[in-house]
Formats: C-alpha cells, structure tokens, sequence
C-alpha cells in the first residue's frame, strides 16, 4: 500500500491537531464500534456516543471542558515538533528522469495530491510542465496543482540563471504553504462551530472536549480565549511565506536548505541532529532546524508565527483584516516580521522588495485545485 506524504497530509490534517495518526485512528475504532474508551488527562474514562447529561448547562460544559483540556503540552505542542509522518513511499514509479512519485492515497478528498522526490531540477520541472503548472497560468486562473515536493533538487544551485530558479523555487514553495494554510483554516473553521456549540447548548461530546483542550496548548493561548485563539489559528499569506523561504534559503540553494529542507533558518537551542552553521561564533550553541519534508518545514514556520511571542503584532494586525473583511496580505502584514532577523528593518525592506519585484502579491489569491490525476510521464503508472 503506497501511504505517501501527501496521504499523510489528508490523513492526519483532517484532524486539525497534528497530534498524530494513532489518535486518529483511535477516534475512529471508537466510533465504529460504537463506544469504548477514551484517555483524559491519564485516566480511562468510558464514554458512550449521542448520551447528553440532563440539564448540563454551559457552565458545567466548561468545568468538563477544563478537566479534558488538562493534556500534557508536551503532548499537545507534538505539531510543532517532529511531524509523525511516516517516511515517504519512494516505492512508487520511478523514471529515467529520477523522479519518484508517489500518488496520494487521499487523491478523491480535498487534500489529494501527489508527493514528488525528483533528483534534479530538470525532472522537477518535467514532472511540472506535464501537470500544466506554470506561473502565468496560476497568475491568470488562481488555481495551483496538489504536486508537494518533498526536498529541494541537489542541483538547485547549479540553475545559472536567476530567473528560472526564482520562478522553479515558487513553483516548489506554493503548494506546499497553501496546503499548510488549508489545514489551518480547517482547524479555524471547527474551532468556530464548536464555540457556537458550545455556547448555544452547553455541550461538546467528548472527543470534542479533548480536541479543543488539545488546540489551545498547542497554540499557547489562554484557556477558555476564544478570540485570541483565533487570531492564532489563521494563515500566512502565500506572498509572505515565500518571500521569507526566499531570503532564509537564498532560493532554495543554501546548505540549509539541500541538507536539511530547512527553508526558514528556524533555530534550535537544545537536542540534536540540528545543522551547525560554519560561520557560527565560538560560544554559541544553536543550530538550524532539519527536517525530513519541505512541507513539515513549512508548517513548523506557520505554527512559529502564529504562536511565538514575538509575533504579536502579525497576528494583530492579521486579525484586524480579518475584521474589516479583507484577505491577510503579504505586504500590509510584512511589516510586523521585523524580529524574525537580526537585520530588522533592513531585513523587512528585502522582504518587501522580493514580494513588489516578483509579484507574490499575486499568489496570496491562488487556491489548490482538485485532485490530481495520473498522467503518462514515462514513469511507470
């Protein structure tokens, strides 16, 4: 059975937790059969579906909320940590071309795609003229192929021209942030249902109850603040998350970014397997986050922004567009990112400059298509 990454994003983002398969899969034993068990804060609770406590008002929802919500945050902050995706399945076709695809298993939901491993930029950009990816047409029609790169072609460096490999680095970095944004958005919008439930008739089943306990500790925000939870859990302009890949990773051509997929230079002060920077003075102790996915990359870089201290003002001033009924943008937000580097204002005006000279303002409007289909690449299908 192929279980690609991008299965894995459908599979486990239909959760809305990133807190991993086994508790999914769980979730559902349960419900199939009925009835069964559930661990709330260590202990076994027995719970049966569709039962409703007599006269349980909103208050004692919340009290019950409040026990679920008791989780370890190491637990709960599992979606900012290592993903537990299991490895890609490189096992699928592979080609001449040294492509390896590996179709979703999920291509009939709205999370399906396909994951591609390609060895070189030139079986990259195969694979995506075949699909019709193309930026003009993006730019023209608004609409991206679910195709999720899994790691940065070795050779991206060696691309001479700087324009060919801006325009095959958005091509690589687009699917992956809007994914990434699809599965915030799904997170949002059941966190909003579940506070109309919750206030309308007091109530949220259980599995409800755990899920909400486990969204808060995951995002850090204050039990119970539903408002400041959702000035959290909202996206990151596409425009944004390319423009700093960009700059972070030099276009995809940093060591970083080749060894590591890290295309945000996240830091990392403690634990191992970090990528040491040659130029990092004696003393210091940080490393570079790796990871094993572009696409963990990238939703490790949203969740940095949607709940480190230091962005506070982002996500204010993303909550104020909201509030005026107006899409997060790349360029009215840019401003906010001034201590993501030690360059501060210097490094939001490149930012600002790579978002105007490369029209990413764009993309900020670009939506995943629907599921991909399987077309003759000589790679075996």
């Amino acid at each position: 059975m192929i279980r690609g990454w991008a299965t894995l994003i459908g599979g486990r983002l239909e959760m809305g937790t990133g807190i991993g398969v086994a508790w999914c899969s769980e979730r559902r034993r349960q419900q199939a059969t009925g009835g069964g068990q559930s661990v709330v804060s260590g202990e076994i609770v027995n719970w049966q579906p569709g039962r409703r406590a007599a006269k349980r008002g909103p208050w004692v929802a919340l009290a019950t909320l409040a026990l679920v919500i008791a989780v370890p945050h190491g637990a709960a902050r599992a979606m900012f940590g290592p993903y537990p995706f299991p490895p890609v399945d490189t096992a699928g076709a592979v080609g001449e071309s040294g492509v390896r695809a590996a179709p979703s298993k999920s291509s009939g939901t709205p999370h399906g795609g396909m994951v591609i491993r390609a060895g070189t930029t030139a079986a990259l950009a195969e694979i995506f003229d075949q699909y019709g990816y193309r930026l003009d047409r993006v730019m023209t029609a608004g609409t991206v192929p679910r195709l999720f790169v899994a790691e940065v072609p070795a050779d991206m460096a060696a691309l001479d021209k700087p324009a060919a490999r801006k325009a095959l680095f958005i091509r690589i970095a687009l699917p992956l942030v809007l994914a990434a944004n699809e599965a915030i958005l799904r997170d949002r919008a059941r966190i909003e249902r579940l506070r109309a439930k919750l206030v309308g008739n007091g109530t949220l089943a259980i599995a409800e109850q755990r899920w909400m306990g486990e969204i808060f500790a995951a995002y850090g925000a204050p039990m119970f603040d539903f408002a400041e939870l959702l000035r959290r859990v909202d996206i990151v302009p596409p425009s944004l998350a390319i423009a700093q890949g960009a700059e972070e990773s030099g276009w995809g051509t940093s060591r970083f970014a080749r060894e590591g997929n890290a295309l945000f230079g996240q830091r990392i002060f403690r634990g191992t397997g970090g990528l040491v920077p040659r130029e990092r003075a004696a003393g210091e102790r940080y490393c570079v986050r790796r990871f094993a996915r572009l696409f963990d990359a990238v939703r490790a870089y949203a969740a940095n922004l949607n709940s480190h201290p230091a962005y506070v003002q982002f996500r204010s001033l993303r909550a104020g567009l909201r509030g005026r009924g107006r899409r997060p943008e790349g360029l009215a937000l840019v401003d906010a990112l001034r201590f993501y580097s030690e360059r501060r204002a210097a490094y939001v005006a490149t930012l600002r400059q790579i978002i105007r000279i490369d029209r990413l303002t764009t993309f900020d409007r670009a939506r995943l298509g629907g599921s991909i289909p399987r077309v003759a690449l000589g790679l075996g299908f």
